[in-house]
C-alpha cells in the first residue's frame, strides 16, 4: 500500500502543522521479457497509476480556499536494457515516460461560500531516463551468507516534455514555460542474499541547482524479496 510522509492534504496558511502522512496512488506495472541471451536482456512494460490519494485543500488566512481534486490517471510505458558484459562488469539502461490521460479538477471557494470556479489542469508529460553501471567486487557460492557485492553508480535525469499549463484560478498562480530538466546522482553498494533475496544502500545528490534541484541528498536503505 503506498504510503508517504510528507506535506499534509489539508493546509492552512495560518498554521504551522504543514506535515502528514497520507495514503497515495495506486500503480499497477505489467511488465515482459522481450529478448534475452546468455549476457543481455531487453524487457518493456507499461505503469498504470491509479487516483486512489486523497484531496488537497489550501485554505487561506481569508477563510477562502483552494481545493485539488486528485482525479489524473497516468500511463507510463517503459523499455529497460541489461547487459553482463563480462564476468564482473555490467550495466543497464531504461527509458520511460510518464502521461496524465486525464487530468485533475482545481476548484476555488470564495470565503464562506459553497460555490466555486473551476479549471481542468493536466501534468506535465514527463521522460526518464535512467542508467546504471555496476563491479561484482565479491563473488562466492551459493551456500554462502552473502553471494556477491556489487559497487553501483547511477544517473538518473528527469526531463518535461512540454510547457506547463498557465493561467490563474483565485489565489494559484500557473507559471507558463516552466520546464525542468532534473539530473541526479546515486551510488552505492548491493548485496546478493540469494536467489531470490537483496540488500542495496545508496545515497543521492542532484547535480544541477534552482528549479532542477529538488532535495540537498538522500539516503536510502532497500531489501527486496522474490516469491
Amino acid at each position: 500500500m503506498p504510503f508517504s510522509g510528507g506535506l499534509a492534504n489539508q493546509q492552512a496558511v495560518s498554521s504551522l502543522d504543514t506535515t502528514g502522512t497520507e495514503f497515495g496512488n495506486l500503480s499497477l506495472t505489467l511488465k515482459g521479457l522481450l529478448l534475452s541471451d546468455d549476457s543481455s536482456a531487453v524487457s518493456a512494460g507499461l505503469a498504470m497509476v491509479f487516483p486512489t490519494g486523497a484531496d488537497a485543500t489550501v485554505t487561506f488566512a481569508a477563510a477562502d480556499s483552494l481545493e485539488f481534486r486528485n482525479n489524473s490517471f497516468y500511463l507510463q510505458p517503459f523499455l529497460a536494457y541489461y547487459r553482463q558484459v563480462n564476468e564482473r562488469l555490467f550495466h543497464q539502461f531504461f527509458v520511460q515516460f510518464d502521461f496524465d490521460t486525464s487530468g485533475s479538477d482545481v476548484r476555488y471557494y470564495g470565503a464562506g461560500s459553497a460555490d466555486f470556479t473551476s479549471e481542468e489542469i493536466r501534468s506535465q508529460n514527463l521522460m526518464y531516463l535512467d542508467y546504471q553501471l555496476g563491479w561484482w567486487w565479491y563473488q562466492a557460492d551459493a551456500d554462502e551468507r552473502i553471494q556477491g557485492i556489487a559497487p553501483i553508480v547511477e544517473l538518473h535525469y528527469t526531463t518535461t516534455l512540454e510547457d506547463l499549463e498557465n493561467g490563474t484560478l483565485g489565489r494559484a498562480i500557473f507559471v507558463q514555460n516552466a520546464r525542468r530538466d532534473i539530473l541526479n546522482l546515486t551510488g552505492g553498494l548491493y548485496f546478493q542474499l540469494s536467489d531470490t533475496a537483496s540488500f542495496k544502500v545508496a545515497s543521492a545528490v542532484p547535480l544541477r541547482s534552482e528549479l532542477d534541484k529538488l532535495f540537498d541528498a538522500e539516503f536510502s536503505v532497500q531489501y527486496e524479496r522474490r516469491y
